[in-house]
């Protein structure tokens, strides 16, 4: 696989979140594991990858994260990658940090579908995972 993990990084916590990605099973128990992050805390996705045979060109990610029935899409280019031996990680954003939503109505679970593809439409990951947003981090 091209992606071999993605992760929550935190400004001003230690401990990421993380869902790795190296067997089927890993994949499709991602939206098992809830992701939790702490209400009004800034934090990064961080994805670990690896191109292999062939170049990438036009590498992104389309994702969908939905509460109940308002969902938000968002679409992030990665950029063209030359076939590599190493993991690269990318930060998202590159500059900066999400800033958690708080407050009793944004707490709870999200759910989230992410696809990675490129200019040709190659789809090299696609997980659904689950994104909790809580009073506290994870212990």
């Amino acid at each position: 696989g091209v992606i071999q993990e993605f992760q929550l990084i935190f400004k001003d916590h230690d401990k990421p979140q993380v869902l790795k990605f190296n067997s089927e099973a890993e994949i499709k128990n991602a939206k098992k594991t809830p992701l939790v992050v702490k209400e009004g805390c800034q934090y990064k996705m961080r994805v670990t990858f690896r191109v292999q045979h062939d170049a990438v060109n036009g590498f992104q990610i389309d994702s969908t994260v939905t509460k109940l029935s308002k969902s938000v899409k968002d679409n992030v280019m990665l950029g063209s990658y030359p076939p590599s031996n190493d993991f690269k990680p990318i930060d998202i954003p590159r500059q900066g940090w999400h800033e958690a939503p708080s407050g009793a109505v944004y707490r709870g679970d999200y759910k989230g579908k992410m696809r990675f593809t490129d200019d040709e439409k190659h789809d090299h990951l696609t997980f659904e995972w689950t994104l909790k947003i809580a009073k506290e981090f994870a212990a």
